[in-house]
């Protein structure tokens, strides 16, 4: 196994959240926050490929173990880069979706952001 690829990419995490508080600053947030910003993040080549470099696969293909690290990993930080909110259902059970054709294979739905963490971070 290549050593680099053993090494996670908090750059290619750090790059999600960013792309997440730009969406939310320019006041396109919905509920599918989280995978609108990582298929933006999937259009850079050098994103794509240093995922696919960690994963040592296909992207899109199901089934990858290496997938199970940094997925949760990509929406949990999206998640508290924007103050986000987890949408729930009537009993209170966390509203997760799932898609094909994707980087990731499921997601959690956002309530709603914070502005204030987001558009402000320094604001006391």
């Amino acid at each position: 196994m290549n050593k680099k690829a053993c090494n996670f990419p908090q750059h290619v995490v750090d790059q999600c959240v960013e792309v997440a508080r730009q969406i939310c600053c320019n006041g396109n947030f919905n509920e599918r926050i989280i995978l609108d910003a990582i298929k933006q993040c999937s259009i850079d080549l050098s994103w794509l490929r240093a995922y696919k470099g960690y994963v040592e696969g296909d992207p899109y293909k199901h089934g990858n173990p290496r997938k199970n690290k940094i997925n949760p990993r990509l929406g949990k930080e999206i998640r508290i880069g924007i103050g986000g909110v987890v949408k729930e259902d009537s009993n209170g059970k966390r509203m997760r979706e799932s898609v094909k054709g994707e980087v990731i294979q499921s997601y959690t739905l956002m309530e709603c952001f914070n502005r204030k963490v987001v558009c402000d971070p320094d604001a006391k």
